[in-house]
């Protein structure tokens, strides 16, 4: 009987112990629900040529920099309630070629940060159209006032 109680006493502190192992990241990492509004996408004509990457929390900035990513399109910007969501731009800026691509993986809450997982495609092994592209994606989420940090990584985008 000893013997028993001894064993589940050594398998608790055991199991105990392999949970301090574990990253504090895995443990308050969750996952945040986005919208998609327009992602992938790519424009021929527009006034950014570089890179951007950022949070839009009003109607007005949104508006500008959606309709600017894309100045030959008669679409208007989608709906977004800017009293419960926020806008998350990411900007691949002025590329040599067609074929580019960017695109929202995860979003996540990491503690004291939001982290937006993305991956940027670009033809690395065959052949594309050699014309000006400005690949670009908008996705919305609940407010949410932790900074954000962007991560990505670039896929070929080749088949």
């Amino acid at each position: 009987m000893v013997s028993k109680v001894r064993n589940c006493i050594v398998i608790g502190l055991v199991c105990s112990l392999a949970a301090c192992g574990s990253s504090d990241d895995a443990e308050h990492e969750s996952l945040v629900a986005y919208t998609r509004l327009a992602c992938p996408a790519v424009s021929s004509n527009t006034p950014y040529e570089d890179s951007l990457f950022t949070v839009i929390d009003n109607e007005h900035e949104y508006r500008e920099r959606y309709l600017a990513t894309a100045l030959n399109s008669q679409q208007d910007a989608p709906a977004v309630d800017f009293d419960t969501h926020q806008v998350i731009m990411l900007y691949a800026g002025q590329k040599p070629s067609l074929g580019h691509s960017i695109d929202v993986e995860s979003i996540a809450e990491h503690g004291e940060f939001l982290q937006v997982s993305y991956r940027e495609g670009e033809p690395q092994s065959c052949g594309a159209d050699a014309a000006l592209s400005y690949p670009y994606c908008f996705v919305s989420v609940a407010i949410n006032d932790k900074p954000v940090r962007f991560e990505g990584e670039v896929f070929n985008s080749c088949p």
